[in-house]
């Protein structure tokens, strides 16, 4: 191989090691402003839930409603780190024109039968989520007859609770149904920084590693020459 070649090679190698840390800047950018927008959404005054809801405006966003609980509810199978195994409440929620799901908490697996209906009146102060809970590989399918759900699934839940596909995560609630309300947790790692001074730390090894084997070259080649 012609130090020429080595050189470029090296050069290449670096230029792309670079470049992957720049890209990891700018994910950091952009991953600092969603943070940003999400802690902005869940902390402003609530307002009333939008007419049309959509996940680029209005996820995480903190609104009101107030209707009336339809009797028909989901239950996702989840635990709680203070009280074990229980299950999240998602009840349908009736307002003149709408039907949506409103998480109303949690509650410990033994208290599944006192929520498969719940009727009355109900308002709440919650969070607007588009929960990215369901993997195709691994999470089962819904226990349609037990009525237990292994995620919060947003194809799955409007269809068998017959609403929109709206899910309000309730912080606070009245009247008090008996379960714990738990609020959204946006759980978004933001490791970008990281990623880039690895990035870039593997570009000045190779930077130094071509230096090194380019001077070797050149030397090796002198003493070939050499009589």
């Amino acid at each position: 191989m012609s130090r020429v070649f080595f050189a470029l090679f090296g050069l290449a190698g670096v230029a792309i090691l670079v470049w992957l840390g720049m890209w990891q800047l700018q994910r950091l950018e952009w991953k600092t402003d969603l943070l940003a927008q999400i802690e902005s959404r869940m902390s402003q005054e609530p307002v009333e839930l939008p007419s049309v809801v959509t996940l680029t405006y209005d996820n995480y966003r903190q609104v009101t409603f107030e209707g009336v609980l339809t009797g028909s509810t989901a239950h996702f199978l989840t635990s709680d780190r203070n009280t074990g195994p229980g299950y999240k409440v998602i009840a349908a929620a009736a307002a003149p024109g709408r039907r949506v799901m409103i998480d109303l908490g949690f509650v410990p697996i033994d208290q599944k039968p006192q929520f498969e209906q719940l009727f009355g009146g109900i308002s709440i102060v919650g969070n607007v989520y588009f929960p990215n809970e369901v993997d195709p590989r691994y999470t089962p399918m819904p226990d349609f007859a037990q009525n237990i759900f292994f995620a919060r699934d947003l194809e799955l839940m409007p269809e068998y609770l017959d609403t929109e596909r709206v899910l309000i995560v309730a912080t606070q609630v009245e009247p008090d149904f008996g379960t714990i309300p738990q609020r959204v947790a946006h759980n978004l790692p933001n490791d970008h920084f990281g990623y880039a001074i690895t990035w870039f730390l593997l570009a000045l090894a190779w930077a130094g590693m071509t230096v090194f084997a380019y001077i070797r070259m050149g030397s090796s080649g002198a003493k070939a020459q050499e009589p």
